[in-house]
C-alpha cells in the first residue's frame, strides 16, 4: 500500500472525513492529502519519503508566510513519513504540525505526535466542498476513460477482446 493510500485511509475511517482528496490544489500549498471533516474543517497531510524532502518542507513560501496566513492554513496539520524516518524527522518537526508514519507490518497508519489545532482555521464553505466534490467525481471520470483507453489499446495490440 502507498503512502497517499494511507493517507487518505486515515483521513477518511481514523479521522472520519466526510471528503477525502489527493493534491486538489483547493487550498494553500496543494498538500498530498486533504480531508474535510463533518464540521467542514480541513485536515492536511504532507507526505515525506526522505529527510531532504521533509527539510525541504521548511522552504516554500506559503510556510513561511504561515503566520501572517493563520486562517487560510488547515485545523490540523500532518507529516506523513515511513516509519524508517520516524526518530529523526520526530527530532526536527515544526511545532505547528503533527506526525503521521506507516506500520511496516500492516501497513497501518500510527500517530507518533499529535496535530496542534489552528484555532484561527476557518470552516470550508459548502460552496468549496461541492467543488471538491465535483473535481473528484471529474478526475475520477477522467482516469477511467484514460484507462480504458489504454486497456482497448493494449488488448487490441495483442488479438485479446476488449472487456469491462
Amino acid at each position: 500500500m502507498t503512502l497517499e493510500a494511507l493517507a487518505l485511509r486515515y483521513l477518511r475511517f481514523e479521522r472520519r472525513c466526510m471528503l477525502v482528496a489527493l493534491e486538489r490544489g483547493i487550498c494553500l500549498g496543494e498538500p498530498d492529502a486533504f480531508g474535510i471533516t463533518p464540521a467542514r474543517y480541513a485536515i492536511e497531510i504532507e507526505i515525506k519519503r526522505s529527510m531532504a524532502d521533509f527539510r525541504a518542507n521548511e522552504r516554500k513560501h506559503h510556510v513561511r508566510s504561515r503566520e501572517w496566513r493563520l486562517s487560510e492554513w488547515p485545523k490540523e496539520f500532518f507529516f506523513l513519513v515511513p516509519s524508517v524516518l520516524m526518530e529523526k524527522a520526530k527530532s526536527i518537526l515544526p511545532p505547528y504540525a503533527g506526525l503521521l508514519h506507516a506500520g511496516e507490518v500492516d501497513f497501518s497508519t500510527f500517530t507518533a505526535v499529535d496535530s496542534p489545532i489552528n484555532k484561527e482555521s476557518k470552516k470550508v464553505s459548502i460552496k468549496n466542498c461541492c467543488r471538491m466534490a465535483a473535481k473528484q467525481s471529474l478526475t475520477v471520470v477522467s482516469l477511467r476513460s484514460k484507462l480504458d483507453q489504454l486497456t482497448y489499446k493494449s488488448n487490441t495490440q495483442y488479438g485479446l477482446e476488449y472487456q469491462i
